[in-house]
């Protein structure tokens, strides 16, 4: 029969909607193409109606592979998150400076380490300010796969939820960092703004958390290319 179809449930915490997914996942006997696919997202809906079902980003695959994964999703509404970014180093550096340094390279979102809840690897405490209203959350990174993808949700007061999943891909001399996710953001939240703005505003801080990697992995780089065998590190004049 092949390899079977893996089935991520988002947000993880949703466990009902999750065995939901996947005991309707077993009813199609293994099937991994479009119609089966499809078929998962409409019987999802009968329960949650603003289920949906998405293959995997072919940015987060890595090489021939005979692996299917679907992002069971469920959501009311939702903006996109869809972000690259290329670094000149190597990619297991810039891994381990976005995922070691987090709290480091975010800009727009203030994180501090935080318990993680069942399941998740590591959990930050968060405060975001968005039109002067302060809100506060949590980001919980629910899967790492070393140096290929970290998988990130987030939850907030008010009904705010995040869930993003970052690829890293080796371009050329560098690295390739790739983001794709969903947010919601409820609009009784911020009634007196157009949602477009909202998702400008979202868009231009991801920019510049990204733009704060860059430097970060920069100074990694150099520390790591201008210490001589002393261990000493000197910067050119």
């Amino acid at each position: 029969m092949g390899t079977q179809v893996r089935l991520v449930s988002i947000p993880s915490t949703d466990v009902e909607f999750g065995e939901h997914a996947r005991a309707v996942l077993e009813t199609l006997e293994g099937r991994r193409d479009e119609v089966a696919r499809a078929e998962l997202e409409r019987q999802l809906r009968r329960r949650y109606p603003g289920a949906e079902v998405r293959r995997r980003d072919d940015l987060a695959s890595f090489g021939p592979t005979d692996d299917v994964v679907w992002y069971a999703i469920n959501r009311e509404h939702s903006g996109p998150i869809h972000a690259s970014v290329e670094i000149p180093a190597p990619r297991e550096l810039v891994f381990d400076v976005y995922l070691d340094r987090y709290p480091a390279w975010q800009t727009a979102v203030e994180v501090r380490p935080t318990d993680p809840i069942p399941g998740a690897l590591a959990a930050y405490a968060a405060t975001y300010e968005i039109f002067g209203r302060r809100f506060d959350g949590r980001f919980d990174v629910v899967e790492v796969d070393r140096p290929r993808l970290i998988r990130v949700e987030a939850l907030g007061a008010s009904g705010i939820a995040a869930w993003y999943l970052t690829s890293f891909r080796e371009a050329g001399a560098g690295t390739l960092v790739h983001v794709v996710g969903d947010y919601e953001l409820p609009s009784r939240l911020l009634p007196e703004v157009q949602r477009f703005i909202v998702e400008r505003v979202i868009a231009r801080d991801i920019a510049r958390a990204h733009e704060s990697l860059v430097d970060l992995v920069d100074r990694e780089t150099y520390e790591a290319n201008a210490r001589d065998p002393s261990g000493r590190t000197s910067r050119p004049a």
